[in-house]
C-alpha cells in the first residue's frame, strides 16, 4: 500500500505512514490521521481521503479497507489557518500574544506601553512602512512573528 498526500505531507498516518508499505493479502485495517495539524505556524485540516486499487469506508480522517490488490491511500489537507505570534520588546503588552487566524484575515496588533515608556516601533514578519503604526493592521497571509 501506497500512502501520499494531497497539499503538504502533514499529520501521522496511523498505523503506515506515508510511502510505501509492504502488508499481507486479506489484511483488513484502518489508517486515520489527525483532524487538525499544527506545524510551522500553520494549521492544516483533514479534507478527507481517496483510495485507489480497494474499496473502503470511513470519515474524513480514517478508513477502513481490506488488502485485495495493490491500493494506492491519499490524504486530502487544506491549509485553513496562519498563526500570529506578537512580543513586547520592552515595558508594556501587545493586545494579541498568540492567535490562529483564517488565511487572509486581517489581524491587529495594539502596543500599550507602561507609563514612563514609550512604543517605539514594530519589528518581525511585518512592512517596514507600517513599522511605526500603532494599532498596525495586516492580512495573515503567512505565519507571522510580530515584536
Amino acid at each position: 500500500m501506497i500512502v501520499t498526500s494531497e497539499g503538504a505531507a502533514v499529520g501521522a498516518p496511523s498505523p503506515f505512514g506515508y510511502g510505501t508499505n509492504n502488508l499481507p493479502e486479506n489484511l483488513t485495517l484502518t489508517n486515520s490521521v489527525a483532524s487538525l495539524v499544527e506545524t510551522n505556524g500553520a494549521r492544516y485540516r483533514s479534507s478527507g481521503w481517496e483510495l485507489k486499487g480497494v474499496d473502503g469506508s470511513g470519515p474524513l480522517n480514517s478508513t477502513t479497507f481490506r488488502m485485495t490488490n495493490d491500493a494506492t491511500l491519499t490524504w486530502k489537507w487544506v491549509l485553513s489557518d496562519y498563526q500570529l505570534t506578537a512580543l513586547a520588546s520592552g515595558r508594556g503588552s501587545v493586545s494579541v500574544s498568540n492567535a490562529w487566524y483564517e488565511l487572509g484575515a486581517e489581524a491587529t496588533l495594539v502596543a500599550a506601553p507602561e507609563p514612563g515608556s514609550r512604543f517605539v516601533k514594530w519589528t518581525g514578519d511585518i512592512a517596514s512602512a507600517d513599522g511605526e503604526k500603532n494599532p498596525v493592521t495586516f492580512t495573515m497571509d503567512r505565519p507571522r512573528r510580530v515584536v
